[in-house]
């Protein structure tokens, strides 16, 4: 009988070592579940950043606002997580509706005036160190190595981020989400995008 009593209180306290142990975990997860909605004049586009987006576009949509260099990843129930982006010059500027065609981590990026130099992947490279292709195309979202062009109306058509924010986005989209780009906010959801790009774009 002595010995059915260590046993037991030995369950004990490892049951109770247990949920100790799990405690911090489960109140992280409720304080993150819990957080408020950061008002969009404080979001400052990192990862995990959450603003209000009462838009009609479907849950894991990415929505691209040409006016306010911004994409944002659409988590539904009216929230969204908003990134500042680069988005094409004047000339290369264009909305639609497209998809995620494939991801790829560490792209190597070919100079369009010389297709036979290869830039290996990595920070350097002008795609950064992740890249999402869209449609069938040569546009993609992607990395940089030219940071303060963030904001700017800067590529030839595709839409660059920081390294950290495309990679977070990398993480959450999946391959075949669709991908609206508007010129406003308020504009409506575009219709698909028909014309190819030619030439290489970054």
């Amino acid at each position: 009988m002595p010995t059915f009593h260590r046993t037991r209180s030995s369950t004990a306290r490892t049951i109770i070592l247990m949920l100790a142990a799990a405690a911090p975990f489960h109140a992280a997860e409720a304080r993150r579940d819990s957080q408020e909605v950061a008002p969009p004049e404080t979001d400052l586009g990192r990862p995990g950043d959450v603003v209000r987006f009462a838009k009609p576009y479907p849950m894991g949509s990415i929505v691209i606002v040409n006016e306010e260099r911004r994409l944002y990843y659409v988590l539904g129930g009216g929230r969204a997580i908003r990134y500042p982006i680069a988005i094409g010059t004047p000339d290369e500027i264009w909305t639609g509706r497209t998809f995620v065609q494939s991801k790829v981590k560490d792209p190597v990026w070919k100079p369009p005036w010389n297709p036979d130099e290869v830039v290996p992947g990595g920070p350097g490279n002008p795609l950064g160190e992740r890249a999402i292709y869209l449609d069938w195309s040569l546009y993609r979202i992607h990395g940089t190595n030219a940071p303060n062009s963030i904001g700017r109306s800067a590529s030839h058509g595709c839409f660059r981020m920081h390294n950290h924010n495309v990679k977070d986005l990398y993480e959450r989209v999946h391959i075949g989400a669709p991908v609206y780009v508007v010129d406003d906010a308020d504009d409506p959801p575009p219709p698909r995008r028909e014309d190819k790009p030619p030439d290489e774009k970054w």
